[in-house]
This record gives structure tokens, sequence and C-alpha cells, in this order.
């Protein structure tokens, strides 16, 4: 079939450029309708992730918070632990050091004493003494040089000490010489000094050889021999003094088995 236009020629022209204008503007919106979502999209998805990575972050700021909280409470919770496990390894100390595994026992000393006096030697008396001090640990004497080396910045660390006990024996008797000879009786008593050092007797309720030094430092301090007359005899005087090494107790030695008996715990 064939169309016959049957409007003028300028008229025709106009519409048909107006129809392609309009073609064209309708694509350019179109174009920046579709430019619109995609920037809005992607500013969309920007957005939530940037929303979403600090919702992360403050979860992992609440979770640091909460770990240090639990860090905080740990730390305090083993800071009385551990005071307390110092609180006993010093009782434990204390008792230890005034009751030590290697004490001297007195009676033993002084049912040996028979065996060892030369004849016309006398003793008059015996007097045993016993010195407690407190002396600061090692380990306090470092962390407290530790300090002061630092700037002696913040509180002081806390000063340890623990007991420690030395005990001493004094005899003193006096040397007869039935000659009232001098040499006599410095003879007898050098002989006595000597038996301290080095006699071995039978321990009569043991039946054991052992020196009477035993137990003591090896020195044996005496004083000077002083002559003295008791009625019509002359006798020479002299006292001998025997000292123990001090008996310290390392706290940190101690085990778990014996802090808890050393507290009743069983």
């Amino acid at each position: 079939m064939i169309k016959i236009n049957l409007l003028p020629q300028e008229l025709s022209g106009k519409s048909a450029a107006k129809s392609s204008t309009s073609e064209g503007g309708a694509l350019v919106v179109l174009v920046g309708i579709v430019m619109f979502l995609v920037a809005g999209g992607s500013l969309f998805w920007t957005v939530s992730t940037v929303s979403a990575s600090r919702e992360r972050k403050f979860e992992a700021e609440e979770a640091a918070k909460k770990v240090e909280e639990e860090l905080k409470t740990t730390k305090a919770q083993w800071s009385e632990i551990e005071e307390g496990m110092n609180v006993m390894q010093n009782q434990l100390a204390v008792i230890q050091a005034l009751d030590p595994p290697d004490r001297l026992l007195w009676t033993k000393k002084l049912n040996m004493l028979p065996m060892l006096v030369p004849e016309n030697v006398f003793l008059t008396k015996i007097e045993v003494k016993q010195d407690v001090r407190e002396v600061e640990t090692p380990e306090s004497l470092q962390g407290y040089d530790a300090w002061v080396a630092a700037g002696s910045k913040g509180a002081p660390p806390v000063r340890v000490r623990r007991p420690s006990i030395s005990q001493s024996v004094a005899l003193t008797g006096l040397a007869y010489s039935p000659e009232n000879r001098s040499e006599d009786r410095l003879a007898l008593v050098t002989e006595f000094l000597s038996n301290l050092e080095s006699k071995a007797v039978v321990v009569p309720y043991s039946g054991e050889e052992e020196y009477f030094i035993t137990g003591f430092l090896r020195r044996i301090d005496f004083s000077p021999i002083e002559l003295e007359r008791i009625g019509d005899r002359e006798v020479s005087k002299f006292t001998f003094t025997l000292n123990t090494k001090s008996t310290e107790i390392n706290p940190q030695a101690l085990s778990l088995e014996e802090l808890a008996a050393a507290q009743g715990v069983n």
C-alpha cells in the first residue's frame, strides 16, 4: 500500500527533527538516571561499609576493654595470692628458724662433758645463750638496690626480713695443780681445749661416737687465764666460748607441702 504524505515538506521536516531531538533528550535523561542510581548505590555501599567497620571497631574496643578489666582483676587476685604465699613462707621460715633441723641437743652435749674434762679441772659455770636477729633477705636487698638505682620512683619495695638465730655455750672452769705449779695448770687448760676440739667420745644414750665441737664453729674463744686463790690453794680460772653458725631459713626454698603443713592445711 502506497502512503502519501499530504503535509507540506517544511512541516514534515520539522516534525522529524523534533522527533529526533526528543529521542536524544530521553536517552540523556535515561543515562543520567542510570548514573545517579549507580552513584547512589556506590555511596550506599561505601556508607554501609564504613558503618560496619565502625561497628566492628567499636565491638573490638569493647572486647579489649573487657579483657583489660579481666586482666586487672586477675593481676589483683594474683597479687593477693602472692602476698599470702610470702606471708606463709616467712611464717614457716620463722618456725623453722626457731626450731632448726640441725639444732643442738644440749642434753647430749652436757652428757659428753664429763668424758672431756681432765682430772683436776672443775667446771663452775655453764651458760647457754641464744641470739635472735632479723636479717634482710638477699632478694629484698637486691630489689631495694634496683629501686634506688632506678631513681627511687614509685613506692619502695617491701623490705623482707627473716630470723637469724645463733647459740653459744660458755664453759667456765678452774684448773688445779696438787704441786701448785702454774705450768701444770696451764697444761690442764690446754688439754681440755684440745679435747673439746678433737676428742671423739661415745654418747651415752646413742652409743655413737661424736665430737663435742660438732655443730659449733671450729673456732673456740677463750678468755685470759686468771690466777685465783680458793682457801690456801691457787687455781687458774678460764672461760671457753663455743658459738654455733647462724641458722637462716630461705622461704623461697620451702615447698607447698611444707607451707600447707605450717598452716595446718590438709
